[in-house]
């Protein structure tokens, strides 16, 4: 008899199909791709840019799409509600092809050089890896530390000074006795 919890079949299908690297072939979707939904429940044929890729799981969040509202905590016991985007599953979107701008099937080919290059199966175009810059719609909030402040020098060190004072030293040599002590017990 087998002891412990049996996974059900779909649990099982979902772990063979999430794990692109156990193929040896990469992702062909990054982060700053055009996708478009082609099957699911929500948002069909929609395009939108890719905000992440998540290929443990098999998911991708796409700007704009499958919106799914959430509360957030606000001051005096007011509730926010905002929409944030939700991952979708891998296998409900496909590449936008850049010269056709339908979705696409992609071929992942190996190059000489170990590079991978993507290929649209319809246009048969090279498909570039696109180039994001994480901190590009970031902005200073309210508790950020300014930039002025981070590249200010706080603390040179000196071989004629001690990193740390005197009365510091002094409790943690007594600290240090008192747990040497203590094992000697």
């Amino acid at each position: 008899m087998v002891k412990g919890r049996i996974k059900p079949v779909s649990t099982a299908f979902r772990q063979l199909k999430l794990s692109w690297k156990t193929h040896g072939v990469p992702c062909p979707i990054h982060e700053g791709d055009k996708v478009q939904v082609v099957t699911g429940n929500i948002d069909i044929d929609k395009q939108g840019k890719v905000i992440e890729v998540d290929e443990k799981k098999g998911t991708v969040t796409v700007q704009g799409l499958n919106m799914k509202p959430k509360k957030i905590p606000g001051v005096q016991r007011k509730i926010k509600w905002i929409e944030i985007p939700y991952p979708i599953p891998l296998s409900n979107v496909r590449l936008v092809d850049p010269i056709t701008n339908t979705p696409t099937q992609i071929r992942m080919i190996k190059q000489d050089t170990n590079d991978w290059t993507r290929l649209t199966s319809e246009s048969r175009s090279e498909l570039p890896v696109p180039k994001v810059d994480p901190f590009k719609d970031k902005k200073d909030g309210a508790l950020d530390t300014g930039a002025d402040i981070v590249e200010q020098v706080s603390w040179l060190p000196s071989l004629s000074a001690d990193p740390f004072p005197a009365k510091l030293w002094n409790q943690i040599h007594k600290l240090r006795r008192i747990n040497l002590g203590n094992r000697a017990l």
